[in-house]
C-alpha cells in the first residue's frame, strides 16, 4: 500500500469500524480509553482486516458473495 498523498488519499473507514478499532486499541493498551488512533494505526487495522478478508474470499455463498466481502463491508473503507 502506497503512503497517502493528494493523489492517493487515505481510505475513509466507516464510523462503526473506526470506533471498533479504537475500542480494541484501548482494550489492549495501545491508546488510552477515549483516545484517538493515528492514521498509521487505522491503516494497520484496515490492513489486518484486509488480510482476514483475503482468507474469507475462499468461502463463497450461493449469492456469489464471500466471507471476505462481508469482512470488508464491516471493516474496510467506505466505497465512493
Amino acid at each position: 500500500m502506497s503512503p497517502p498523498s493528494a493523489a492517493n488519499p487515505p481510505p475513509i473507514l466507516s464510523f462503526a469500524a473506526e470506533v471498533k478499532f479504537r475500542l480494541l486499541a484501548a482494550e489492549v493498551g495501545l491508546v488510552e480509553e477515549g483516545g484517538q488512533l493515528s492514521q498509521a494505526q487505522l491503516d494497520f487495522a484496515q490492513g489486518v482486516a484486509e488480510l482476514c478478508a483475503a482468507v474469507g474470499d475462499q468461502f463463497r455463498s450461493s449469492s456469489a458473495s464471500s466471507a471476505g466481502d462481508l469482512i470488508r463491508a464491516y471493516y474496510g473503507p467506505v466505497p465512493f
